[in-house]
């Protein structure tokens, strides 16, 4: 119940950043509709590896490891979210430490398989065919 009297709503529009590489994650954001790419920056140019849409959720790792975001967050289309600032959101989960650790985990184990590893693959392909090309 806590946390859903601590959500507000977001709207971003197409071709707006969500969050830059290496920038420090705020909110905790549900994505409710629209979708959105994860990419990188490579010298100066923005790369997009993976496309996510409603029912996922941006910034989890970065506010529950305490880490700024390691991708570029970009919408493609429209999106209406409802978000959980960084503050709120520890102090709830300071409450239920249990949960807050399942949660943690799970959290760790997307990141790792769904966000993370398919987006360094991608940047290692790009960085292999920058090289051929110089």
């Amino acid at each position: 119940m806590s946390l859903m009297q601590a959500m507000e709503p977001r709207r971003y529009v197409k071709g707006e950043i969500i969050c830059k590489d290496l920038e420090e994650v705020d909110e905790l954001i549900f994505v409710v509709k629209g979708e959105y790419a994860i990419g990188y920056t490579l010298n100066a140019k923005e790369y997009l590896a993976l496309r996510l849409s409603a029912r996922s959720v941006i910034g989890d790792y970065g506010i529950m490891f305490q880490t700024c975001s390691e991708f570029l967050y970009k919408v493609l289309f429209d999106m209406d979210c409802q978000a959980i600032r960084k503050a709120k959101f520890l102090e709830i989960t300071d409450k239920y430490g249990s949960l807050a650790q399942k949660l943690k985990i799970k959290c760790f184990q997307r990141y790792k398989d769904i966000i993370r590893k398919p987006i360094l693959d991608h940047k290692q392909e790009s960085i292999q065919q920058l090289m051929r090309i110089k």
